[in-house]
């Protein structure tokens, strides 16, 4: 059977979608041969769990919460503005002009996606039980609130008040919420589900219709609500076989991440495990913790549960609550250490007491004395046995509970040095599982990766979590002892065994990049677009309005143009007579070539060099506002494109030519330097009036760069398969982390880290 691949050609995008798309179709013909029935059964499944992930009441909760959050930060800028304007001597009104354009630019978008959710939620009649108990609940309270939405004339800092109470309505509510539900109520077609075909997901090693397969048989009519952010569902599916499995049903992340972190988590098992590795010590108790993770959509999936293990902050949980029970304020509230550490704060930073305090203003290098203070006198209130006390609980004997810190401290040092090398973040004690049975501890929720972390508001500057609690449960010796040994082992592995399967693993992230990072290059260009997790909730994908988005665009550069106008204008002045005076020295230079340099000369030289060099830090500081919004709108239009090839052309070009070293270009004259120079200063003028001349400038939407929008904008660049440039940039770094140094420094170096707990 041949291919129907005419008027395409080889090679191209075109090619390798339609041929994609045949292979797809063929093998799901297969499949449907050899199992009648059974991909028609799974996309029925996929879909009504999906529905299960995020109910009605908690997709508003989760998009007005993560929108409001949005909101406060394109308000704190507009006052930024109005306060520190970028031109001092614009007109006030001007000021204000320019702050609250940027003010509703940035909002649009926000309040687009709520009156979209809002029809969609009314588009269709509710079905389930669940569904129809929200709308007679909340029902009047979304009409209220969008109608009076609706009758503000301007956006300004109180437009998002009205969805702020709705909120609170939401979240009120949900306090008081049983945390279990009837799937009866949610979902009729799973509740009834009965002797299916659909795989038991995490059978990665078994094949399918073999003995030893097992089907979902049915689903068990309690739902738990797990008490966390984003609230997943623990569901339990039975088995063809009796057996009882528990997942969890989870939105709102790519689980597609987490996916490929259990693959990652599985090799560096079996590179630590492998015969070869036998040499440097017994590997057998050395093992990075993973569970099934089976992504069903961009934005869901199914996670195995794990048994038997609770989270770290369950111990620390029980310990803060007995604390506030027994120490009271003398008002009689509980004394609340967040409430402590937050005072010790004020305190050290001398602030005025009588004012509101918000801590996260202080978050700044100036301020780090106060916040070790504070965390000093903390640390003398939380103790730091409370883990260790917990394995000695639960063991019956010193034999047993040896084995279980052996166990415990092996498993520390296996996650802490596999999160060292591929960056893993956010390591709470709600993402940390341990079974004080055995001692094995594994990680959850990776949604921090590849040193996610360390570009965060306040960034995270360890390499692992190694705190004095933890520390504390790894037995007499502590770091020393079982804890080094293994940790030298496992980067001995690592960064010594042949990392092609490792790199070839991480490859995958650039040539097919996480839906979050891949979204950098549609979205990114924008910075007034609405977060990722937000589309999805709101439109079920990360699909952006590729029009809309270079509107914004270019609304956004008439702004900045505006408000950089009066600075540009003097920076083409500067500019030029930096240029004529660098050009009339270079030719003095010329004519005195064969006499000997005076200190005047010299002066002069010194005095036109740094005359140029604050120019040209001028236009770059003007320039670099531009110039990502100038490339994204050249894309989609020839005038933007034309002025960009002018500006390398004519000014960029010139400058770089003018100033190469003279190792590389001997022949370089210092006439031609001048030539050159005299070149850029020729078009200097027509450069800038052609960019102020963009304020009045309109796209025009004609069939050319219509098409360019409806292309895939993931892949839109100069070669067919792209790698995506985030990506490749983060995969790299941490390539660079395998790269083998001097076996000695594995052992020397030891790393020393405080925190709270």
């Amino acid at each position: 059977m041949s291919l129907n691949l005419s008027g395409s050609k080889a090679g191209s995008k075109e090619w390798d979608n339609i041929l994609i798309a045949e292979c797809c179709n063929r093998l799901s013909k297969y499949i449907d041969l050899k199992n009648p029935g059974l991909i028609d059964e799974v996309s029925k499944f996929v879909f009504e769990i999906e529905k299960v992930n995020m109910l009605s009441d908690e997709k508003w909760i989760f998009v007005l919460n993560k929108l409001s959050s949005e909101f406060r930060k394109r308000v704190k800028f507009y006052n930024y503005h109005l306060k520190s304007p970028v031109d001092k001597s614009l007109e006030r009104h001007e000021i204000n002009e320019i702050a609250t354009e940027r003010l509703k630019i940035g909002s649009e978008p926000i309040f687009k996606s709520i009156l979209d959710m809002y029809e969609s939620t009314f588009a269709e009649e509710a079905v389930s039980t669940y569904d129809k108990k929200f709308i007679e609940t909340y029902g009047e309270h979304l009409h209220t609130a969008i109608s009076t939405f609706k009758q503000q004339t301007t956006i300004n800092e109180k437009s998002f008040e009205p969805f702020n109470e709705l909120m609170n309505i939401f979240t009120e509510n949900r306090a008081n919420k049983q945390t279990s539900l009837n799937s009866n109520d949610l979902n009729t077609y799973l509740s009834s589900m009965k002797s299916s075909k659909i795989p038991m997901p995490g059978q990665d090693d078994r094949r399918y219709n073999s003995s030893s397969f097992v089907c979902i048989n049915s689903m068990n009519h309690n739902i738990e609500i797990i008490s966390s952010l984003t609230r997943p569902k623990k569901v339990q599916f039975v088995g063809s076989d009796g057996s009882r499995n528990d997942f969890l049903v989870k939105g709102y992340e790519d689980l597609h991440l987490d996916e490929r972190v259990m693959q990652i988590l599985r090799i560096c098992n079996q590179i630590i495990n492998h015969k070869k590795n036998k040499r440097f010590g017994n590997t057998n108790a050395l093992h990075a913790g993973n569970y099934s993770v089976t992504p069903l959509g961009l934005r869901s999936g199914l996670i195995k549960f794990v048994g038997n293990a609770t989270p770290m902050f369950g111990t620390y949980y029980r310990w803060q609550k007995n604390y506030e029970k027994n120490n009271k304020n003398a008002d009689g509230s509980a004394v609340k250490l967040s409430e402590l550490f937050k005072k010790s704060v004020q305190h050290h930073c001398d602030a005025d007491s009588n004012e509101k305090f918000d801590i996260t203003d202080f978050r700044t290098p100036a301020n780090k004395h106060a916040f070790v203070a504070a965390y000093n006198e903390v640390t003398k209130v939380i103790p730091k046995n409370l883990i260790s006390n917990e394995i000695w609980k639960y063991s019956k004997d010193a034999n047993e509970w040896w084995n279980v810190t052996k166990t415990y401290a092996r498993n520390v040092a296996v996650m802490s040095v596999i999160g060292s090398l591929f960056g893993i973040g956010d390591r709470h004690l709600s993402n940390i599982l341990i079974n004080y049975n055995t001692g094995q501890i594994t990680h959850v929720d990776y949604n921090v990766f590849f040193d996610k972390g360390k570009y965060l508001r306040v960034p995270e500057k360890v390499p692992f979590r190694l705190t004095r609690s933890i520390v504390d449960a790894m037995g007499p010796s502590k770091t020393e002892g079982i804890f080094k040994e293994s940790c030298v082992h496992v980067l001995k592995c690592l960064k010594g065994a042949d990392t092609g399967i490792i790199t070839t693993v991480l490859d995958t992230f650039v040539y097919d990049p996480l839906v979050d990072w891949a979204s950098v290059d549609e979205a990114g260009e924008v910075n007034d677009s609405v977060p990722v997790g937000v589309m999805f909730a709101v439109y079920g994908k990360s699909c952006y309005d590729s029009k809309l988005i270079v509107e914004t665009a270019e609304r956004l550069l008439k702004l900045k143009l505006r408000e950089l106008k009066n600075h540009l204008q003097k920076n083409c002045v500067e500019l030029e007579h930096a240029l004529k005076q660098n050009i009339a020295a270079i030719r003095s230079m010329h004519l005195l070539s064969h006499q000997c340099p005076t200190k005047q000369s010299d002066d002069q030289k010194r005095d036109c060099v740094l005359a140029l060099g604050s120019a040209l830090k001028t236009h770059k500081d003007c320039y670099c506002q531009l110039s990502r919004l100038l490339k994204f709108l050249a894309q989609y239009d020839e005038t933007y494109a034309n002025f960009l090839d002018n500006y390398r052309n004519k000014f960029t070009n010139p400058f770089i030519r003018a100033h190469v070293d003279d190792s590389d270009v001997q022949c370089l004259s210092i006439r031609l330097r001048a030539d050159l120079l005299e070149q850029m200063c020729n078009n200097i003028t027509k450069i800038y009036e052609e960019l102020l001349s963009l304020i009045n400038y309109n796209i025009n939407f004609n069939d050319q760069n219509m098409y360019s929008l409806k292309r895939d904008t993931r892949h839109n660049k100069i070669a067919e398969q792209v790698e995506n440039s985030k990506a490749a940039d983060i995969i790299s770094r941490i390539k660079e982390k395998f790269v083998t140094k001097d076996s000695e420094t594995c052992e020397k170096k030891v790393i020393k880290v405080d925190m709270i707990i």
